[in-house]
Order: structure tokens, then C-alpha cells, then sequence
């Protein structure tokens, strides 16, 4: 018995150690076509974004990215009932803080900047906090699957990082442009039209009274 199992065992590593597989090698030097081959390329088992080649990029001895946002969600917004918001969506506010064009795909920039400034993740989680806590009591959304636009909670993080406790008359014009903007579809479709309509709004929010 203990032959027929060496024998098996031998069998199943030789399989292992002849198997071939099928390689393409690409070369580039733009890292965003890079992340965009790397996100897809990786669609089956283990699914893999772009949120993790930034995590690749910024890592540090000091910072790791997904795991300082996992800290964030459980000690900032589990008690909010937001601690299951997407990565991807933590990693908006970040580009909204840091001034980066929302319109172009992850990239060494942001990773750097993160390298540089960590402390710029819980400023954005912060923001996402307090942009939370708004709609929760202004407009009766409390949980980021509830948001109808993913473009309104920037635009409101901006806002209310100028005014973070927002006198009633401004809350109340935060709550008409939440509401306006949710019945009227404003942030629907994708691409050139839907970036102008976010620049637009990160524009006119000063309007509201800011």
C-alpha cells in the first residue's frame, strides 16, 4: 500500500512539475493600462481591482491601504451604519481631496501621493463620516447603498468640509440640491457628459451658500 501511494504522489508532482501553461508578455510604460490589463485579467476566483494595484504601489513598512481602511471603516463608520462602503468609493474622496481628475483611471500619481500623505485616507474617511451623518438626519439615507449617485456624496464632502456642522439655512439648501439632483437623474450615464456634470456641481455647490 504505501508503494501504490509513493507511486501516486510521484505521478501527481511530475504532473505539477511538466504542466505548461501559456504565456503573454506585455510591456508598457503606462501604468494605467497596466492596472487596466491587471483588473482584467484577474475576473475569475480571487477577483482583483484596481484598489489593489494602488495598494501594491503605496505600500510602506508604515502604511498598507487596505488594511488602514478596514481600521477606518470599523472605528469611523460602523457605528453610522456605513462600514460596508466600497473601496473604490473611499478612494473617490481621496482623489476629491488630493484635487485629482475623477475622469482619468487609478494611477502611480495616486499611489504616491498616498506614500506621501497617508494621513490624507482618514481626512477622506472623515469626510465620508460627516457626509454620513448629513444624510442620515437630513435626508434619510443611512447606508451608502441608499445613495443613488455615487457623484452626490463628493459633492457633499466638499461641502461639508468647509461647513461641518452647517448652519439650518445651508442644511436646508444641501438637503433641496441632495433631493433635486437624486428626482432629476443629474449624475446618470457615464463618461465626458457625467464628468462635466460633476465638475459643474463642485463648482456650483459654492453657490448654495458656502
Amino acid at each position: 500500500i504505501a508503494e501504490l501511494w509513493i507511486e501516486r504522489s510521484e505521478a501527481v508532482a511530475a504532473a505539477f512539475k511538466d504542466y505548461k501553461l501559456a504565456t503573454i508578455s506585455m510591456a508598457t510604460d503606462d501604468l494605467d493600462v497596466a492596472i487596466k490589463t491587471f483588473e482584467r485579467v484577474n475576473t475569475q476566483g480571487t477577483q482583483m481591482s484596481g484598489v489593489h494595484m494602488i495598494h501594491a504601489l503605496s505600500w510602506s513598512e508604515d502604511f498598507h491601504l487596505l488594511d488602514a481602511m478596514e481600521d477606518f471603516r470599523k472605528s469611523l463608520l460602523a457605528d453610522i451604519g456605513w462600514d460596508d462602503i466600497d473601496d473604490e468609493r473611499i478612494l473617490d474622496v481621496v482623489r476629491v481631496r488630493l484635487g485629482f481628475p475623477l475622469d482619468r483611471p487609478l494611477g502611480d500619481s495616486l499611489a504616491r501621493a498616498l506614500r506621501e500623505q497617508p494621513g490624507v485616507l482618514q481626512e477622506a474617511v472623515q469626510d465620508i463620516a460627516r457626509t454620513a451623518k448629513f444624510l442620515g438626519e437630513n435626508c434619510h439615507v443611512r447606508s451608502p447603498r441608499l445613495l443613488p449617485f455615487r457623484q452626490q456624496l463628493l459633492v457633499l464632502s466638499v461641502a461639508l468640509r468647509t461647513f461641518p456642522t452647517p448652519p439650518p439655512e445651508v442644511a436646508g439648501r444641501l438637503q433641496a440640491w441632495f433631493w433635486v439632483s437624486s428626482l432629476t437623474e443629474w449624475f446618470a450615464g457615464e463618461g465626458v457628459a457625467a464628468t462635466a456634470r460633476m465638475r459643474e456641481s463642485l463648482e456650483d455647490i459654492v453657490d448654495i451658500g458656502l
